[in-house]
């Protein structure tokens, strides 16, 4: 999937559910749309019924599936690694960090900004640019 799609799909989202934020969006098997989303009230099946609603475009060619994030929700932002602080997550890295080899980062998120995370992983201070980070989920409790 293009990123011009994932942006048609969070612009058409946002046009009908303005507060809806779209957290991600991912084809999986080549014929699912996944949408993950979040909602300062939460995500209910309501929710998930009127966005899928919204999407009958993508429907035609793709099943979609619309749901809220779950307690291993996708961290797309800085906002999420801020707003998730005290919280572990895992990041899947594309870049090496220096002083650590590992493509698999799991830690508690201590600090963030809009340029990195920290996380305190195995009692080591890990400073990650979110250029290196591919994909990152927080961690059930």
């Amino acid at each position: 999937m293009t990123k011009t799609t994932e942006t048609q799909i969070a612009e058409v989202i946002a046009s009908g559910e303005p507060e809806v934020e779209v957290l991600l969006v991912e084809v999986v098997g080549g014929n699912t749309i996944r949408v993950f989303l979040d909602h300062p009230d939460g995500v209910g099946l309501d929710l998930c019924g009127r966005v899928t609603g919204l999407l009958d475009g993508w429907r035609a060619r793709y099943a979609v599936e619309v749901s809220s994030p779950g307690p291993e929700r996708p961290l797309t932002k800085p906002e999420h690694f801020q707003r998730f602080s005290g919280r572990s997550a895992k990041l899947k890295l594309v870049d090496a960090i220096p002083g650590n080899d590992r493509q698999t980062v799991r830690g508690e998120i201590v600090e963030a900004d809009d340029s990195r995370v920290v996380l305190l992983s195995d009692g080591q201070r890990l400073e990650v640019a979110y250029g290196a980070i591919g994909q990152a989920n927080l961690l059930a409790a």
